[in-house]
């Protein structure tokens, strides 16, 4: 069903439709994040967010900044902080 969906026709019997669908950027099911660029990349902005807050040894918080206009700042932009994250609980 992931890459091929024969839909089953309602008016003949032993007939299917095959559409394909064409839009879909990433199937909808649960993967690991080694079987997805997809989830990779999430994880990877993440964890960048993660050390822009708290930065560590071998993790700079310049990886955060290089999103660029791909940060949404409005997004923190009554509680402040870095662009684009919002901290919770406050610190």
């Amino acid at each position: 069903m992931r890459r091929f969906n024969y839909v089953p026709s309602a008016f003949e019997d032993g007939h299917s439709l095959h559409r394909n669908a064409e839009n879909i950027i990433e199937d909808p099911f649960e993967k690991k994040s080694e079987e997805s660029y997809f989830v990779q990349f999430a994880d990877l902005n993440a964890y960048a967010a993660f050390r822009r807050v708290f930065p560590g040894k071998s993790f700079g918080t310049d990886i955060w900044d290089e999103l660029g206009d791909a940060v949404v700042a409005d997004v923190n932009r009554l509680s402040g902080g870095p662009p684009g994250i919002v901290v919770w609980p406050s610190q």
